[in-house]
């Protein structure tokens, strides 16, 4: 019974930190010519069969070996694939001693050895002939099955097969590599594409960079979108939409009814939309009795009253030609700031002639929820002309649960700073504050339970005024609005000064009535 295999491996680091040079065996092989002796686990007294030929090429010390009993119990643990590794003994003739462990550059072979666990471990038997049929061994994947007869004149071609299986590894292995290099590359593209964007961070794209360098520094009109057909400078031009997201940001953490309140963007100037008033009719039936026609429910129209809100900040054209002036963050800032101002008066108080009607602004009334004409506000009377009366914190109370349980889940005072100044006054009859202070950053502070927003706009405490609001203001106030900020540049009004009209559509008028209560001063 004959085998082939590779009794060593060049430039592969063996587990004595040895590592084989390419040549190491050739003073051996030209100066032997006795066949060397198979042994047992490297046992003298145990020799299996002899070397019939041994060669180096470029993979390593390739052997063809025949054991003398194919019967014993070598040929039967090589056959059957029990024992595969291969080993071979050596003196060392020259080396070099690295960080790394030893270079065996020459060797004097003297055998080779059937071991069952090989210093290298892919010096193995990879083949194996003999009459009763052969192949190759289990961990030669692929290439034929172990029962398949191979003739013994085939052991020499083997070696080939074996070179090219090598070849088609380290193919796969490189390919695995890149495709982890690619997953790593991905990975970190997603990662950066999913982390928030910081403010100021980052490079600004092509829109932004031609807009702001092009038309808000120079005046240059090509390739801005206009929101008028017959003239761009009659429109004015749409601010991009990394802007514009900026000022709708500094918008929103700075006007306090839209931080609340229902926001819905629009593509028109007009917006409309349907609410039941009194909700669709139902009823309960048998199996098999039958299905009464039920009410048509009530609708009501909602098209909130809208305004043009302008800004018309100024900046020299000193500061605009400096290049370390921010222009796009100072532009945000002030037409936020402007745009919050005049938006959160409106939200309260506005007339709804040319702009929002404020939840302030309608009739209110004293009747229940199902009382009260749709659109009606409901209010609670306590105090006098000047205070907020002696038993405020009932009447505080009272309000809380005037509102109904699906609304008071997400809702809100608010008032303004000096109603809140009387309302941090108040005590329960145990002397503890009704006022909650918020105790983790950027947690508000509570009211019986509720987060308390400030608004400015709201009325102070006087007769007939209603100071103090509490509901759900996403289901209570509707905000519709222009997506788009419009800009026009104007460095001839003024000059030196460079003027940016800045204009935005928005309207804005109660959602549902039911949603937002009020606390009234009597008269």
């Amino acid at each position: 019974m004959r085998f082939a295999g590779y009794a060593a491996l060049f430039g592969k680091r063996d587990a004595g930190r040895d590592t084989i040079r390419p040549g190491a065996f050739a003073r051996t092989l030209a100066a032997r010519r006795d066949p060397l002796p198979l042994f047992w686990q490297h046992r003298a007294d145990q020799r299996v069969g002899w070397v019939k030929t041994v060669a180096e090429d470029e993979r390593g010390l390739r052997v063809i070996a025949e054991i003398d009993n194919p019967e014993g119990a070598a040929g039967l643990a090589v056959r059957r694939g029990a024992v595969t590794g291969l080993s071979f003994g050596y003196r060392v003739r020259d080396s070099l001693r690295t960080c790394e462990g030893r270079e065996l550059i020459d060797l004097d072979l003297f055998e080779v050895s059937l071991v069952t666990h090989p210093m290298q471990h892919g010096a193995r038997v990879h083949l194996v002939s003999s009459p009763g049929g052969g192949g190759f061994l289990p961990h030669m994947k692929g290439i034929c099955p172990m029962d398949s007869p191979i003739p013994t004149e085939n052991l020499d071609a083997s070696f080939d097969l074996v070179a090219r299986q090598d070849a088609t590894e380290q193919a796969v292995e490189s390919l695995r590599g890149d495709v982890d290099d690619v997953k790593v590359r991905l990975d970190k593209v997603s990662r950066a594409a999913a982390r928030p964007a910081l403010a100021g961070a980052g490079t600004p794209g092509i829109e932004v960079k031609g807009f702001v360098d092009g038309y808000l520094r120079l005046g240059r009109e090509s390739e801005i979108k206009s929101l008028s057909g017959a003239s761009g400078g009659e429109g004015g031009y749409a601010v991009p939409q990394e802007i514009d997201a900026m000022i709708a940001t500094r918008l929103k953490s700075i006007s306090p009814i839209r931080a609340i309140a229902q926001v819905v963007q629009t593509g028109s100037a007009g917006y409309r939309k349907l609410i039941t008033t009194g909700g669709t009719a139902s009823g309960w039936v048998s199996e098999t009795t039958a299905r009464p026609e039920t009410d048509t429910p009530t609708f009501s129209e909602i098209a909130p009253p809208s305004g043009e809100l302008y800004a018309n900040p100024a900046a020299s054209q000193a500061m605009l030609d400096d290049a370390a002036f921010d222009i796009q963050s100072w532009l945000a800032d002030e037409i936020a700031m402007e745009f919050a101002r005049a938006e959160g008066a409106a939200f309260v108080g506005g007339s709804g002639t040319n702009q929002p009607r404020g939840f302030l602004t309608g009739a209110t009334s004293a009747s229940g929820d199902a009382a009260r004409p749709f659109g009606t506000l409901q209010h609670l009377v306590s105090g006098d002309t000047n205070t907020l009366g002696s038993v405020v914190e009932l009447v505080l109370i009272d309000l809380v649960h005037s509102l109904k349980a699906g609304h008071r889940q997400g809702a809100s005072w608010v008032m303004n700073s000096a109603t809140l100044a009387e309302v941090r006054k108040l005590k329960t009859s145990d002397g503890a504050f009704l006022w909650q202070p918020g105790l983790v950053d950027g947690q508000p502070d509570r009211l019986l339970g509720y987060p308390v927003v400030e608004a400015e706009d709201m009325p102070d405490i006087a007769a007939n005024e209603c100071p103090i609001a509490f509901g759900n203001f996403r289901a209570g106030y509707l905000i519709a609005e222009r997506s788009a900020t419009a800009i026009l540049r104007d460095p001839f009004t003024n000059k030196p000064f460079v003027h940016f009209y800045a204009t935005r559509r928005i309207g804005g008028q109660v959602l549902d009535s039911d949603a937002i209560k009020l606390l009234k001063i009597a008269a």
